[in-house]
């Protein structure tokens, strides 16, 4: 009989088997006999949790002056404040409490409603940047820094100029030297022709040399400046 009992309650659903704890239940807190009530109530619970049946075990553990387990069962049944035995509840924690020399710090009752959203964080700020300035235009150079970068020419006529006057010294000189050789060279003819002692002829001949000689000299002096002028203007 027991092995067919065990096989029915296999069979049962855990509703059906916490519907028939429960039952036993009552009926055992009703004859007075709270140890046997308790563990069918907690039978109950294990198959199928309720705050009705957290309370019934609470009311046994109150019955078996176990203050301490009737308290925890009272204050999670009190986390509801919907329960329809919250008032009686709220008298037997405070009872509880006051057996373990506690306060009765009654539990903070459960929201009905969950709280509202938070809102939404706001976007973040665009950093609106100016737009960059445009590069500077470059700027024509000025005819102050034009003038100052490009080398000043050299005047051509300062050097056609010392050109023209040494050239000049240089005809000249040239010209003496040939008047002077010339005398010399038509001196020494009409000497050789007839021959006349005499200083006149001496000195001009003397003179005629010293023109041809300062001729030539004054012809590679005015050429050697002319030269220099030429190059250095």
């Amino acid at each position: 009989m027991v092995a067919s009992l065990l096989a029915l309650l296999l069979l049962a659903s855990p509703k059906e088997s916490a519907v028939a704890a429960f039952k036993a239940g009552q009926a055992s807190y009703a004859a007075g006999d709270y140890a046997a009530a308790l563990k069918e109530f907690q039978d109950a619970y294990f198959l199928l949790p309720s705050d009705e049946l957290l309370y019934d075990i609470g009311l046994c553990h109150r019955h078996l002056k176990e203050w301490a387990l009737a308290r925890t069962c009272f204050r999670h049944y009190l986390l509801n404040p919907a329960g329809p035995h919250h008032a009686q509840a709220v008298g037997y924690f405070a009872e509880a409490s006051a057996e373990l020399g506690l306060p009765p710090d009654l539990p903070p009752a459960a929201p009905s409603q969950p709280p509202p959203a938070a809102p939404a964080p706001a976007p973040p700020a665009i950093l609106v940047l100016p737009p960059a300035p445009p590069p500077p235009a470059a700027r024509a150079p000025s005819a102050a820094t034009e003038a100052q970068a490009e080398p000043k020419p050299k005047p051509a006529h300062r050097g056609h100029a010392a050109g023209y006057v040494l050239g000049g010294f240089a005809v000249a000189g040239v010209a003496g030297a040939v008047v002077g050789f010339g005398n010399v060279a038509w001196f020494n003819s009409s000497y050789n022709k007839n021959p006349t002692p005499g200083s006149n002829y001496q000195a001009t001949y003397n003179r005629a040399i010293n023109w041809g000689i300062a001729g030539w000299a004054s012809t590679a002096v005015a050429l050697t400046c002319g030269t220099l002028a030429a190059v250095e203007w």
